[in-house]
């Protein structure tokens, strides 16, 4: 039989199908077809594959998040920049004390403001890390050959990460300069022992101690003129910058000046966002009933230990109204 043949074969077999009382059941996406060959070849159309990745884009899970949502919180400061530690630290001259006079500085880039409502302010860039494996070859038992097969796959060490990067804006407090610069000093100068007065279930820690934590929070989109909610973290522990690079102060342009930051760490972590039915919520906002229950859930007027069983009350009912 030609190739016309398997094509008449194929129109005949789907229009006997079609007429038949299965016509109706073999309707269902991904259930007709006709076994030929060994393959499975769909008797006529039944999923427009354009149209349903256009309606996968337009859920939240399918959505394309903007790069640019995101934040960086630095956890800690060593507590040496905020004392005299650099100047004792760093020869001066002639025993003067003007060198290193950073804690002004230190104070402002460092405040409440600037690092914690929405992140460190000065963070402009950042280069996550990725991951590695080396070593991974095809390898033959000894004495044995392979001929015309592939070889076993040997797995191989995990390539040391490489190290974390983040740009900071310059300005005139100079983020770089007064906080990075003798940062890496102090790590050059104390190092990264483990420190006797350490304590973190105590939230103690040596003045010595140099490391940090660092948490990038990528954000997106959730509704109109609502928040947006964190759909992916970052956690790299016990970090310590090592590189800050040139400062170059050309007099031909004026340009933004930025500063890139390396980072070493010892291990990191990646999480998902916490589970909450964010469709459903987004689905409720653009209806109507998401306002409705919260207001409804709001005049409840229960206090003390039922406001607890009353929010979950609440959550339960509005994904129960928005099925």
């Amino acid at each position: 039989m030609g190739f016309n043949g398997v094509g008449d074969l194929l129109k005949t077999s789907a229009q006997l199908v079609k007429n038949s009382p299965i016509g109706s059941v073999l309707k269902t996406p991904g259930s007709a077809g006709v076994e030929l060959f060994g393959t499975n070849v769909p008797l006529w159309p039944l999923i427009n594959y354009r149209d349903h990745f256009l309606r996968m884009l337009e859920t939240w899970s399918g959505s394309i998040p903007l790069t640019f949502q995101w934040l960086v919180l630095i956890e800690r400061f060593p507590t040496a920049l905020y004392t005299d530690l650099v100047q004792q630290l760093e020869p001066g001259r002639d025993g003067e004390k003007k060198g290193w006079n950073i804690k002004k500085n230190v104070g402002v880039s460092t405040s409440y403001a600037n690092q914690r409502i929405a992140g460190c302010v000065f963070a402009q860039g950042l280069d996550i890390p990725g991951e590695q494996m080396s070593g991974l070859d095809y390898v033959n038992p000894e004495g044995n050959a392979k001929r015309g097969f592939f070889g076993g796959l040997k797995g191989g060490d995990r390539v040391p990460v490489s190290p974390l990067t983040m740009e900071f804006l310059e300005t005139n407090t100079s983020f770089a300069d007064f906080v990075i610069r003798p940062w890496i000093l102090l790590g050059a100068h104390l190092g990264l022992v483990a420190r006797p007065n350490d304590n973190e279930l105590e939230g103690r820690l040596d003045p010595q101690n140099v490391k940090t934590n660092i948490t990038v929070i990528q954000l997106s989109k959730t509704y109109q003129k609502r928040s947006t909610v964190p759909r992916k973290v970052f956690r790299f522990y016990n970090c310590v910058p090592f590189s800050l690079n040139n400062n170059n102060l050309p007099y031909d342009s004026s340009t933004i000046k930025r500063y890139d930051v390396q980072w070493r760490f010892s291990d990191y972590s990646v999480e998902g966002m916490p589970f909450i039915p964010i469709e459903e919520i987004i689905k409720g906002f653009g209806s109507g009933q998401m306002l409705n229950m919260m207001n409804a859930a709001g005049q409840l007027g229960i206090t003390g230990g039922k406001r607890a069983q009353a929010s979950t009350d609440a959550v339960d009912a509005a994904r129960k109204g928005l099925r």
